[in-house]
């Protein structure tokens, strides 16, 4: 695919950009060689290729759901103030 510099001004123009006229040259060859690559892409024949949503086939890794308590965790020996099963924090808004 090929593209007209009057193609990139439009482009700039329906932007609302304001681009030199020496910036225009430079993004109108790195387009150029974008458009290039692209060309090398659609090229490639992908016909044996399955679409996926991922590069990589792997599944999710799962483990197995498992409740655990608080008393598991020794949460009561590592809190400052332990009471009622719950830690004690200081109260941080007036009601």
């Amino acid at each position: 695919m090929t593209l007209e510099f009057s193609e990139l001004d439009r482009a700039i123009q329906l932007a609302h950009l304001d681009v030199d006229a020496e910036k225009k040259a430079l993004y109108f060859s790195q387009i150029q060689v974008i458009l290039t690559y692209m060309d090398q892409l659609n090229a490639l024949d992908l016909s044996d290729v399955s679409p996926s949503a991922h590069a990589h086939d792997e599944g999710t890794v799962l483990r197995e759901d498992v409740v655990v308590t608080h008393t598991d965790l020794l949460l009561e020996e590592n809190a400052p103030v332990w009471e009622e099963d719950a830690f004690m924090v200081p109260k941080i808004l007036a009601g």
